[in-house]
């Protein structure tokens, strides 16, 4: 374990500690019940004085913390509940696997059918009141007291603002509408087709995807004769797209002010997109003492586009929460915000705690609760169907904070880091959705964390996913899981390379492969044929490791990450990795290329980040060479452009600097983009848009710049 490793268990050792006294200290006379009632009562309490203010979202959450304790599992503690969701610990089931019908029915269009002893692991609240007994503050006295630790202890519990795996793993990308059932094709596992053909017979790049099938959103998107770009001025610019000849159609920008687009689709002649402001209250705690609290909103704007130069916008619907992600199936948009209540000691103040759709309150029916009271923020989901997008079709809320999210064609996971003094754990919760219907159906909890969205992946009916899990020692191991509808474990492979981590994944069709790091790169290849039964194929050690994993056809996987020295571990340049998986029980590394100076590659941080079409043999990203300066320069930033050539390897296409000054760089490297229409490839770097002739070994022939 290295320095910044036994830092962070130390950092974990110490606040678990600070929660343990802090649930073991004697309730403050003012929080005692009978003092609460007579604050209740009078009319005095809770005063607030808003101070209404709007700003443009950036990434962080609402900047309302509290200390809160972390559990997935609903037990009511009130005797009026008619549910309960009881702990759906996944536990091994050696002796059979789930039958055909024991696997969830989608049902009639537009309806989820209800999975078996769905009651059993998913509640939602009865009323109100239970809400607010899971959200409130019981430590209200000491987070005035002391707001800086409790916000350190709420961040690290109640996961009040992005973790660096959701960074990673929710960065917006997926595309066409989804299949009716929920088992995925080879094709979806491997990986998203991030190529297409327009109506005129174009031949364009999409976004890079998780799920082939469902959509994401980007910040910048093509539909093969047009490209649409957020500017970092905060506009939605649409451009013709003509070769070189570029020219710009039409700018969206956004009434409010101070709204800032987060992303956007594209279908067709409908253009819908997102954006996040925020609301600032200024309370009154208590006589000359105020405080002041900030709520994001997202929003989802639809345009009709079928004029590309009169853009008129068709529809609006606000969500309470910071903008989480979003995907799209079909003609429906899914919306997850993540919604942080105000610190309310009035159950009657809901508005202070439950979030808003659409202007209503979310009602208490929609709203699922843990087990473990005082937790703090929600994950909210509302779906919209782009034909009626004035109106919501469906929202669902989760009482819990999310660590990252995977969507299939058919469910939505949820998962959730635990941590104990008896090792980590993952909290997954299942949502069935289909046509705009969203049903909570199943919970469990597993060994170990995951790496990003790349570790789950669900295939026909199961879920399966790879996991690392440190035990109180802080020794760590890997495991695989596959778990099936009811999210119970039917098959797992444990006690993997121990000492080592995983750093990515990758699932096509019954086969698996994942990547462990420690100082060489174990590539491992897992046959997943029978969900009951996973076996390991074989074991590939190279130099180094691969973050990202992409199914190149012809039986090839490209790997992009890092070269590494084998015997100390320390990291070094840029690697791009070949594996022949024509033999998945003897993987081999056919050809390899290293580039020594670069330092960061956008594609570790967003999978959206690369353009690639093995189709095509292209792919591209950007990265940057050396460090800052000691004046504070930023590094040089590239996009670069790649194939792979049988019996040469790769070659480097192209190597564009993205920006021509240190002012340019604002807004960082991992937003540039690269795309392509028939032999054009454009690079958006934020403020410009340059055009490359493939046919003419890469030659600039065009640029706009804002």
């Amino acid at each position: 374990m290295n320095r910044k490793e036994e830092g962070d268990m130390n950092e974990l050792d110490f606040l678990e500690k600070i929660r343990q006294s802090a649930q073991a200290d004697e309730i403050p006379e003012g929080l005692r019940p009978e003092q609460i009632e007579r604050k209740l009562e009078s009319s005095s309490q809770g005063r607030k004085k808003h101070v209404i203010r709007r700003w443009a979202a950036g990434a962080g959450a609402a900047a309302c913390v509290g200390l809160a304790v972390f559990s997935w599992f609903v037990s009511s503690q009130t005797g009026d509940m008619k549910n309960q969701m009881e702990s759906a610990e996944s536990q091994a089931v050696a002796d059979s696997a789930p039958s055909s019908d024991e696997k969830a029915d989608t049902g009639t269009e537009g309806e989820i059918a209800a999975a078996e002893d769905v009651e059993k692991v998913m509640a939602s609240a009865a009323d109100y009141q239970q809400v607010y007994d899971t959200v409130k503050y019981p430590q209200a006295e000491t987070y005035k007291e002391d707001r800086g630790i409790l916000g350190t202890i709420s961040d690290w519990i109640s996961g009040g603002s992005k973790s660096d795996a959701m960074e990673k793993s929710e960065s917006t990308a997926d595309t066409a509408a989804a299949p009716e059932s929920g088992a995925a094709t080879n094709d979806q596992a491997a990986g998203a087709d991030t190529s297409a053909d327009s109506a005129d017979g174009s031949s364009y790049s999409d976004t890079n995807v998780r799920e082939a099938g469902v959509d994401e959103a980007d910040i910048v998107k093509t539909d093969g004769k047009y490209i649409y770009l957020v500017t970092r001025q905060g506009m939605l610019q649409i451009v013709e797209a003509r070769g070189g000849d570029m020219k710009l159609a039409s700018t969206i920008r956004l009434e409010a002010a101070g709204e800032g687009i987060q992303e956007m689709y594209v279908d067709g002649d409908v253009l819908s997109v997102i954006t996040s402001d925020y609301e600032t209250a200024l309370y009154e705690r208590e006589k000359n003492t105020y405080d002041t609290l900030e709520q994001q909103t997202t929003h989802l704007y639809t345009y009709d586009i079928s004029d590309r130069t009169k853009v008129r916008q068709t529809g609006h619907i606000s969500q309470e929460g910071y903008y989480q992600s979003s995907r799209k199936s079909g003609k429906y948009v899914y919306l997850f915000t993540n919604y942080t209540p105000y610190n309310t000691e009035d159950p009657e103040a809901v508005e202070e705690y439950i979030p808003r759709v659409n202007g209503e309150l979310l009602p208490a029916e929609d709203i699922y609760l843990p087990r473990e009271q005082n937790i703090s923020s929600y994950i909210v989901i509302t779906s919209v169907d782009t034909g009626k997008p004035d109106k919501v079709q469906d929202t669902k809320a989760l009482v819990a904070g999310s660590d990252m999210m995977y969507v299939s064609s058919s469910n939505i996971y949820i998962t959730r880091p635990e941590w104990s003094q008896g090792g980590n754990r993952t909290s997954i919760v299942r949502f069935a959705y289909k046509e705009g219907k969203i049903k909570a159906e199943a919970a469990a909890s597993v060994n170990g964390y995951l790496n990003d969205s790349f570790s789950l992946d669900e295939y026909e009916g199961n879920l399966r996913l790879v996991l690392t899990a440190s035990d109180a020692r802080g020794v760590d191991t890997n495991g695989l899981y596959i778990l099936d509808q009811k999210l119970e474990v039917t098959g797992k492979i444990e006690n993997l390379a121990e000492g080592e981590r995983i750093k990515s994944a990758r699932f096509m069709g019954d086969k698996g492969y994942f990547v462990t790091f420690r100082n060489t790169d174990p590539l491992f290849s897992v046959d997943l044929s029978d969900p009951q039964n996973p076996a390991v194929l074989g074991e590939l050690k190279i130099p180094g490791f691969s973050e990202y994993l992409h199914y190149y056809g012809d039986n090839l996987l490209l790997g992009i990450g890092r070269d590494a020295d084998p015997e100390t571990g320390k990291e070094l340049g840029l690697k791009l990795s070949m594996f022949d998986i024509s033999d998945p029980s003897n993987v081999t590394e056919k050809s390899k290329m290293i580039l020594d100076a670069v330092s960061e590659y956008s594609v570790a941080a967003n999978y959206k980040a690369i353009m690639i079409d093995p189709e095509k043999n292209l792919f591209g990203f950007a990265y940057t060479e050396g460090g800052y300066s000691p004046s504070g320069e930023y590094p040089n930033a590239y996009y670069g452009v790649f194939s792979y050539e049988e019996g040469t390897g790769f070659v480097n296409k192209l190597v564009w600097p993205l920006y021509e000054n240190q002012e340019d760089h604002y807004g960082g490297f991992t937003d540039a983009r690269g795309l392509y229409i028939d032999n054009t490839i454009y690079i958006y770097n934020g403020s410009s848009l340059t055009a490359f002739d493939m046919n003419q070994e890469y030659q600039q022939t065009g640029k706009l710049e804002w």
